[in-house]
């Protein structure tokens, strides 16, 4: 790994970084979990409830 990372010149620091945020971000999208999948798909819910959801567990995290 590490020669591989040496060879493409990748900043493993802000890959690490980069990585950590999408997947913390993640679970706002309806398709991340199976339960969200379930729920998705009774169409009792949209998209927008689980972005509304999402930003409000999320942003406080990200500020703390």
């Amino acid at each position: 790994m590490k020669a591989w990372v040496s060879s493409t010149r990748v900043n493993v620091t802000g890959m690490t970084m980069l990585l950590q945020f999408a997947a913390s971000l993640g679970y706002i999208l309806p398709v991340n979990a199976l339960q969200n999948r379930i729920a998705y798909g009774t169409g009792t819910f949209d998209a927008r409830d689980f972005v509304r959801t999402g930003l409000v567990i999320a942003l406080p995290r990200r500020l703390c």
